[in-house]
């Protein structure tokens, strides 16, 4: 939250410093932002990661030979990509 010190806002009334500083704690991103970028952007790559493996897997054994942790690795991969979605407004 932004703080302002007492003699940097022009009101003199409590009301108006407590509204100014709602509205800057309102409009102030901070952190979220970077977060969700950040969050994003490693997912992005775990799902990468998680092609790469499944595309080798599949050249070194075959699709019929896949064992259950790689099934299990497509499955969370799906879950972290459908998780941020259903939960982003």
């Amino acid at each position: 939250m932004l703080y302002i010190e007492p003699s940097d806002y022009r009101f003199s009334s409590r009301f108006s410093y407590f509204t100014t500083l709602l509205h800057y704690s309102r409009n102030y991103n901070g952190m979220a932002g970077n977060f969700n970028a950040e969050a994003f952007a490693l997912l992005a790559i775990a799902l990468v990661f998680i092609a790469l493996r499944m595309y080798s897997r599949i050249l070194l054994v075959g699709f019929r030979k896949l064992a259950i942790d790689d099934y299990m690795m497509v499955l969370a991969g799906v879950r972290a990509l459908l998780l941020p979605l259903a939960t982003t407004t």
